[in-house]
């Protein structure tokens, strides 16, 4: 059982990522003329699956073969955590293609096939949730590593979707510029007053 310490924690962590990295996603769609709509209601609940986790995964510094396998649920079960908070919205959360499930489902996929479900057909929409989820997740301090530079976490993301971006018409230089804006904009304002 999660302490309350603990589950407040998480909280607050899943929250927060989930913002940042719907506001990335969002200066992405922007930039390359997608509607954001989906993408960023995607992004906001993309980790509610890490509610289930226990505590512990969160804080340990070295993660075992059945923690990775633990964390490899949490898409799938982000998609059925949504799905049950708004069963009167099913019919928007499925709606088009890609849909809003479908984005969380496939935000851990590479186009390599080398994600956790091993889905190389990605939608872009879930190349930009992918690419401000590894930013944020970058910049953000872990048990296991240090935060990163804002221009090496750039340098990781797009090293996975760059090319995917570019092959698709989407400038991975715009993208680059996007998120350099993105955080100095919330670097700005997180120290301000």
């Amino acid at each position: 059982m999660v302490s309350v310490g603990g589950f407040d924690f998480m909280h607050t962590y899943v929250r927060l990522h989930g913002n940042l990295v719907a506001y990335y996603a969002n200066t992405l769609c922007r930039a390359f003329g997608i509607s954001p709509r989906k993408v960023v209601f995607a992004a906001y609940f993309h980790d509610y699956g890490k509610y289930k986790w226990d505590y512990d995964l969160f804080t340990k510094p070295e993660l075992s073969e059945e923690d990775w396998e633990e964390i490899k649920k949490h898409p799938k079960e982000s998609v059925e955590i949504v799905l049950k908070m708004m069963p009167e919205r099913k019919d928007l959360l499925l709606e088009g293609s890609p849909s809003i499930l479908d984005l969380i489902y496939l935000h851990h996929e590479k186009p390599d096939g080398s994600g956790y479900y091993g889905v190389k057909d990605i939608p872009v929409e879930s190349a930009i949730i992918s690419i401000s989820d590894i930013f944020d997740s970058c910049v953000s301090d872990r048990p296991y590593r240090k935060t990163m530079s804002d221009n090496d976490a750039i340098e990781i993301a797009l090293q996975l979707y760059g090319g995917y971006l570019d092959l698709h018409g989407y400038s991975s230089d715009v993208a680059r510029e996007v998120l350099k804006k993105s955080v100095t904009k919330i670097t700005i304002l997180s120290t301000a007053g």
